[in-house]
């Protein structure tokens, strides 16, 4: 079955997906909650970009990374990494116990 359907396969939407779930993972991220992210690869370069808000819109924190496609992982926890240091934690953690 997995030799049928593999040739469905888009790579660069796995890339993509993988790199957007990496953001929200490092994020704790859920659908509850305010964060983004969006990944597209152009050619050989991938670009990671992710946000986190709070929900009146006053606050809004982005990143972004750029890299090759087989970085995906890294680019993601990376871009999340940014948003941590500028504060992410401290608006997310405020939802959640809100």
């Amino acid at each position: 079955m997995t030799a049928l359907i593999e040739p469905l396969n888009d790579t660069a939407a796995e890339i993509c997906l993988g790199a957007e779930r990496a953001v929200s993972r490092r994020l704790y991220g859920g659908c509850m909650l305010p964060i983004a992210a969006h990944a597209v690869v152009d050619a050989d370069r991938l670009s990671v970009h992710a946000m986190v808000g709070r929900t009146d819109g006053s606050e809004i924190l982005l990143a972004e990374r750029h890299g090759s496609p087989a970085e995906a992982e890294s680019l993601g926890l990376a871009v999340a990494d940014a948003l941590l240091a500028q504060g992410a934690e401290r608006i997310l953690s405020e939802l959640v116990h809100d």
